[in-house]
Protein backbone atom coordinates (compact mmCIF):
# COMPACT_ATOMS: atom_id res chain seq x y z
CA UNK A 1 0.00 0.00 0.00
CA UNK A 2 0.68 3.55 -0.31
CA UNK A 3 3.00 3.38 -3.45
CA UNK A 4 1.06 5.65 -5.60
CA UNK A 5 1.08 3.09 -8.75
CA UNK A 6 -1.98 4.99 -10.56
CA UNK A 7 -4.01 3.49 -13.26
CA UNK A 8 -0.97 2.71 -15.48
CA UNK A 9 0.96 0.17 -12.40
CA UNK A 10 -2.37 -1.09 -11.59
CA UNK A 11 -2.50 -2.76 -15.74
CA UNK A 12 0.92 -4.67 -15.20
CA UNK A 13 -0.72 -5.83 -11.53
CA UNK A 14 -3.95 -7.00 -13.21
CA UNK A 15 -2.09 -9.15 -15.56
CA UNK A 16 -0.23 -10.99 -12.56
CA UNK A 17 -3.50 -11.35 -10.82
CA UNK A 18 -4.13 -14.21 -13.77
CA UNK A 19 -1.23 -16.00 -12.61
CA UNK A 20 -1.64 -15.76 -8.78
CA UNK A 21 -4.95 -18.49 -8.22
CA UNK A 22 -3.22 -19.09 -4.84
CA UNK A 23 -3.62 -15.26 -3.67
CA UNK A 24 -5.19 -14.84 -0.24
CA UNK A 25 -4.28 -10.75 0.40
CA UNK A 26 -4.40 -8.10 -2.07
CA UNK A 27 -3.29 -4.53 0.05
CA UNK A 28 -3.69 -1.82 -2.79
CA UNK A 29 -4.03 0.87 -0.08
CA UNK A 30 -3.66 4.90 -0.85
CA UNK A 31 -2.50 3.64 -4.32
CA UNK A 32 -3.90 6.23 -6.57
CA UNK A 33 -5.80 3.62 -8.31
CA UNK A 34 -8.85 6.08 -9.46
CA UNK A 35 -11.98 4.45 -10.81
CA UNK A 36 -9.44 2.86 -13.96
CA UNK A 37 -7.66 1.40 -12.20
CA UNK A 38 -9.63 -0.51 -9.88
CA UNK A 39 -11.68 -1.59 -12.86
CA UNK A 40 -8.41 -3.04 -14.09
CA UNK A 41 -7.99 -5.03 -10.66
CA UNK A 42 -11.26 -5.93 -10.80
CA UNK A 43 -11.29 -7.97 -13.81
CA UNK A 44 -8.57 -10.25 -13.13
CA UNK A 45 -10.51 -11.15 -9.48
CA UNK A 46 -11.92 -14.24 -10.83
CA UNK A 47 -8.44 -15.49 -11.06
CA UNK A 48 -8.03 -15.23 -7.42
CA UNK A 49 -10.15 -18.03 -6.37
CA UNK A 50 -8.50 -18.17 -2.68
CA UNK A 51 -8.44 -14.65 -1.82
CA UNK A 52 -9.59 -13.59 1.44
CA UNK A 53 -8.36 -10.12 2.58
CA UNK A 54 -9.31 -7.15 -0.32
CA UNK A 55 -7.79 -3.52 0.75
CA UNK A 56 -8.49 -0.47 -1.39
CA UNK A 57 -8.57 1.83 1.04
CA UNK A 58 -7.87 5.71 -0.10
CA UNK A 59 -7.97 5.45 -3.77
CA UNK A 60 -10.01 7.68 -5.01
CA UNK A 61 -12.66 5.10 -6.08
CA UNK A 62 -15.85 6.67 -7.19
CA UNK A 63 -19.53 5.25 -8.65
CA UNK A 64 -17.60 3.44 -11.86
CA UNK A 65 -15.16 1.78 -9.77
CA UNK A 66 -17.30 0.59 -7.14
CA UNK A 67 -19.94 -0.68 -10.18
CA UNK A 68 -16.35 -2.67 -11.45
CA UNK A 69 -15.56 -3.81 -8.35
CA UNK A 70 -19.42 -5.25 -7.73
CA UNK A 71 -19.55 -7.03 -11.19
CA UNK A 72 -16.23 -9.42 -9.99
CA UNK A 73 -16.07 -8.83 -6.09
CA UNK A 74 -19.08 -11.61 -6.09
CA UNK A 75 -16.52 -14.33 -7.91
CA UNK A 76 -14.22 -14.33 -4.76
CA UNK A 77 -16.12 -16.85 -2.65
CA UNK A 78 -13.37 -17.18 -0.06
CA UNK A 79 -13.45 -13.01 0.86
CA UNK A 80 -13.49 -12.68 4.34
CA UNK A 81 -12.22 -8.56 4.48
CA UNK A 82 -13.40 -6.12 2.07
CA UNK A 83 -12.08 -2.31 2.86
CA UNK A 84 -13.54 0.18 0.08
CA UNK A 85 -13.26 3.42 3.19
CA UNK A 86 -11.50 6.59 2.58
CA UNK A 87 -13.34 6.73 -0.82
CA UNK A 88 -15.83 8.59 -3.01
CA UNK A 89 -18.22 6.29 -3.40
CA UNK A 90 -22.03 7.78 -3.21
CA UNK A 91 -25.41 6.01 -3.47
CA UNK A 92 -25.22 4.90 -6.76
CA UNK A 93 -22.12 3.08 -6.46
CA UNK A 94 -23.24 1.77 -3.05
CA UNK A 95 -26.19 0.02 -4.65
CA UNK A 96 -24.05 -1.44 -7.08
CA UNK A 97 -21.36 -2.33 -4.64
CA UNK A 98 -24.33 -4.05 -2.43
CA UNK A 99 -25.47 -6.27 -5.11
CA UNK A 100 -22.25 -7.46 -5.38
CA UNK A 101 -21.67 -8.54 -1.79
CA UNK A 102 -24.73 -9.97 -1.59
CA UNK A 103 -22.51 -12.96 -2.91
CA UNK A 104 -20.03 -12.94 -0.47
CA UNK A 105 -21.22 -15.05 2.23
CA UNK A 106 -18.14 -15.68 3.64
CA UNK A 107 -17.54 -12.05 4.28
CA UNK A 108 -16.62 -11.42 7.75
CA UNK A 109 -15.42 -7.87 8.22
CA UNK A 110 -16.04 -4.94 5.61
CA UNK A 111 -15.69 -0.91 5.76
CA UNK A 112 -17.30 0.92 3.68
CA UNK A 113 -16.10 4.79 5.64
CA UNK A 114 -15.18 7.54 4.63
CA UNK A 115 -17.54 7.51 1.55
CA UNK A 116 -20.77 9.71 0.97
CA UNK A 117 -23.01 6.84 0.37
CA UNK A 118 -25.81 8.56 2.12
CA UNK A 119 -28.42 6.83 3.82
CA UNK A 120 -29.99 5.32 0.40
CA UNK A 121 -26.74 3.95 -0.35
CA UNK A 122 -25.59 2.31 2.76
CA UNK A 123 -28.95 0.61 3.34
CA UNK A 124 -28.58 -0.95 0.04
CA UNK A 125 -25.28 -2.39 1.37
CA UNK A 126 -26.87 -3.61 4.72
CA UNK A 127 -29.67 -5.09 2.89
CA UNK A 128 -27.86 -7.54 0.93
CA UNK A 129 -25.60 -8.72 4.33
CA UNK A 130 -28.10 -10.72 5.42
CA UNK A 131 -26.53 -13.04 2.42
CA UNK A 132 -23.15 -12.40 4.55
CA UNK A 133 -24.29 -14.40 7.90
CA UNK A 134 -20.19 -14.67 9.16
CA UNK A 135 -20.13 -11.02 9.30
CA UNK A 136 -18.94 -9.76 12.25
CA UNK A 137 -17.87 -5.84 11.82
CA UNK A 138 -19.20 -2.81 9.90
CA UNK A 139 -17.34 0.38 9.26
CA UNK A 140 -19.86 3.11 7.92
CA UNK A 141 -18.47 6.01 9.50
CA UNK A 142 -18.56 9.29 7.80
CA UNK A 143 -21.08 8.88 5.28
CA UNK A 144 -23.94 11.21 5.94
CA UNK A 145 -26.06 8.43 7.08
CA UNK A 146 -28.96 10.96 9.01
CA UNK A 147 -31.91 9.84 10.96
CA UNK A 148 -33.89 8.99 7.93
CA UNK A 149 -31.18 6.56 6.62
CA UNK A 150 -30.37 5.47 10.45
CA UNK A 151 -33.36 4.18 10.68
CA UNK A 152 -33.54 2.70 7.69
CA UNK A 153 -30.46 0.71 8.75
CA UNK A 154 -32.01 -0.11 11.76
CA UNK A 155 -34.79 -2.29 10.24
CA UNK A 156 -31.96 -4.32 8.17
CA UNK A 157 -29.69 -5.00 11.59
CA UNK A 158 -31.91 -7.61 13.22
CA UNK A 159 -30.70 -9.66 9.82
CA UNK A 160 -27.13 -9.47 11.06
CA UNK A 161 -27.05 -12.33 13.32
CA UNK A 162 -22.94 -12.64 13.82
CA UNK A 163 -22.28 -8.99 14.16
CA UNK A 164 -20.77 -7.71 16.85
CA UNK A 165 -18.82 -4.40 16.04
CA UNK A 166 -20.47 -1.86 14.06
CA UNK A 167 -19.15 2.04 13.67
CA UNK A 168 -21.45 4.57 12.83
CA UNK A 169 -19.96 7.63 13.84
CA UNK A 170 -20.01 10.86 12.66
CA UNK A 171 -23.18 10.50 10.60
CA UNK A 172 -25.26 13.51 11.85
CA UNK A 173 -27.71 11.37 13.41
CA UNK A 174 -29.91 12.88 15.98
CA UNK A 175 -32.03 11.37 18.70
CA UNK A 176 -34.70 9.54 16.62
CA UNK A 177 -32.02 7.74 14.49
CA UNK A 178 -29.83 6.76 17.70
CA UNK A 179 -33.08 4.98 19.51
CA UNK A 180 -34.20 3.54 16.28
CA UNK A 181 -30.71 1.79 15.92
CA UNK A 182 -30.36 1.07 19.47
CA UNK A 183 -33.75 -0.61 19.73
CA UNK A 184 -32.97 -2.40 17.06
CA UNK A 185 -29.11 -3.69 18.32
CA UNK A 186 -31.02 -4.36 21.71
CA UNK A 187 -31.82 -7.97 20.96
CA UNK A 188 -28.13 -9.27 19.91
CA UNK A 189 -26.59 -11.27 21.60
CA UNK A 190 -23.47 -10.87 20.12
CA UNK A 191 -22.75 -7.09 19.93
CA UNK A 192 -19.59 -5.86 22.01
CA UNK A 193 -18.70 -2.59 20.20
CA UNK A 194 -21.41 0.30 19.31
CA UNK A 195 -19.83 3.69 18.67
CA UNK A 196 -21.43 6.56 17.69
CA UNK A 197 -19.11 9.15 18.28
CA UNK A 198 -19.02 12.86 16.58
CA UNK A 199 -23.44 12.72 16.28
CA UNK A 200 -25.91 14.58 17.31
CA UNK A 201 -27.87 11.95 19.74
CA UNK A 202 -28.61 13.98 22.58
CA UNK A 203 -30.49 13.44 25.39
CA UNK A 204 -33.25 11.90 23.25
CA UNK A 205 -30.60 9.54 21.96
CA UNK A 206 -28.99 9.03 25.36
CA UNK A 207 -31.86 7.52 26.24
CA UNK A 208 -32.40 5.34 23.41
CA UNK A 209 -28.87 3.79 23.88
CA UNK A 210 -29.41 3.24 27.81
CA UNK A 211 -32.27 1.07 26.95
CA UNK A 212 -29.84 -1.21 24.69
CA UNK A 213 -27.49 -0.76 27.90
CA UNK A 214 -29.91 -2.36 29.80
CA UNK A 215 -30.58 -4.93 27.51
CA UNK A 216 -27.53 -6.14 26.03
CA UNK A 217 -25.80 -8.88 27.49
CA UNK A 218 -22.92 -8.63 25.40
CA UNK A 219 -21.95 -4.96 24.93
CA UNK A 220 -18.27 -4.28 26.05
CA UNK A 221 -17.28 -1.07 24.45
CA UNK A 222 -19.50 1.89 23.80
CA UNK A 223 -18.19 5.22 22.24
CA UNK A 224 -20.82 8.29 22.15
CA UNK A 225 -17.85 10.93 22.56
CA UNK A 226 -19.13 14.35 20.73
CA UNK A 227 -22.72 13.94 20.79
CA UNK A 228 -24.02 16.53 23.48
CA UNK A 229 -25.94 14.27 25.62
CA UNK A 230 -25.34 16.67 28.74
CA UNK A 231 -26.45 16.19 32.18
CA UNK A 232 -30.10 14.70 31.45
CA UNK A 233 -28.41 12.28 29.05
CA UNK A 234 -25.64 10.90 31.58
CA UNK A 235 -28.36 10.26 34.62
CA UNK A 236 -30.27 7.89 31.27
CA UNK A 237 -27.18 6.06 30.70
CA UNK A 238 -27.43 5.38 34.45
CA UNK A 239 -30.21 4.46 34.44
CA UNK A 240 -29.59 2.12 31.74
CA UNK A 241 -26.59 0.98 33.67
CA UNK A 242 -28.56 0.07 36.65
CA UNK A 243 -31.49 -1.30 35.19
CA UNK A 244 -28.60 -4.08 33.43
CA UNK A 245 -27.52 -4.81 36.66
CA UNK A 246 -24.00 -6.06 36.20
CA UNK A 247 -23.50 -4.63 32.94
CA UNK A 248 -20.43 -6.30 30.83
CA UNK A 249 -19.31 -3.14 30.02
CA UNK A 250 -15.52 -2.45 29.93
CA UNK A 251 -14.50 0.81 27.87
CA UNK A 252 -17.05 3.65 27.86
CA UNK A 253 -16.27 7.13 26.49
CA UNK A 254 -18.42 10.09 27.41
CA UNK A 255 -16.13 12.47 26.10
CA UNK A 256 -16.92 16.34 24.65
CA UNK A 257 -20.29 16.08 25.77
CA UNK A 258 -21.05 18.99 28.15
CA UNK A 259 -21.67 17.41 30.90
CA UNK A 260 -20.95 18.67 34.46
CA UNK A 261 -20.65 18.28 37.91
CA UNK A 262 -24.49 17.65 38.14
CA UNK A 263 -24.18 14.87 34.99
CA UNK A 264 -21.43 13.31 36.79
CA UNK A 265 -23.24 12.96 39.98
CA UNK A 266 -26.40 11.42 38.69
CA UNK A 267 -24.09 9.30 36.34
CA UNK A 268 -21.99 7.83 39.54
CA UNK A 269 -24.58 5.39 40.32
CA UNK A 270 -24.63 3.31 36.74
CA UNK A 271 -20.90 3.39 37.20
CA UNK A 272 -20.69 1.71 40.10
CA UNK A 273 -22.15 -1.12 38.88
CA UNK A 274 -19.91 -1.97 35.99
CA UNK A 275 -17.64 -4.44 37.66
CA UNK A 276 -15.82 -4.78 34.94
CA UNK A 277 -15.20 -1.54 33.79
CA UNK A 278 -11.51 -0.19 33.22
CA UNK A 279 -11.63 2.98 30.70
CA UNK A 280 -13.54 5.41 31.12
CA UNK A 281 -13.33 9.00 29.01
CA UNK A 282 -14.86 11.80 30.15
CA UNK A 283 -12.46 14.13 28.18
CA UNK A 284 -13.34 17.79 26.81
CA UNK A 285 -17.01 17.83 29.53
CA UNK A 286 -18.20 20.84 31.57
CA UNK A 287 -16.30 20.44 34.86
CA UNK A 288 -12.74 20.59 35.81
CA UNK A 289 -10.27 17.78 37.25
CA UNK A 290 -11.33 18.21 40.70
CA UNK A 291 -15.25 16.88 39.53
CA UNK A 292 -14.00 14.11 38.13
CA UNK A 293 -11.41 13.22 40.78
CA UNK A 294 -14.26 13.78 43.18
CA UNK A 295 -16.37 11.92 41.15
CA UNK A 296 -13.60 8.87 40.79
CA UNK A 297 -12.84 8.86 44.69
CA UNK A 298 -16.39 8.59 45.87
CA UNK A 299 -16.51 5.44 43.76
CA UNK A 300 -13.54 3.66 44.88
CA UNK A 301 -15.07 4.56 48.52
CA UNK A 302 -17.83 2.95 47.87
CA UNK A 303 -16.73 -0.05 45.67
CA UNK A 304 -14.14 -1.07 48.53
CA UNK A 305 -17.16 -0.86 50.86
Amino acid sequence: GGNYISPHGAADIARVLKECRALTHLDMRGNKLTDEGTRLLASELLHCSALTHLDLRGNRVGDPGATALAERVGSCKTLTHLDVGGNTIGARGGQRLAAGLGKCAALQYLDVGGNSLGGEGLCAVAAQLEHCPQLRHLEACWNILCDNGAVQLADTLPSLAALSNINLSWNKIAAPGAARLATALAASTTLTHLSLVGNAIGTGGAEGVARLVARSPSLTQLDLGGNKIGDAGAGKLAEGLLAAAASPLRTLDLSGNNIGIDGCELLEPGLLCCKDLTLLNMANNAFGSKGLAELIRRGRSEVAM
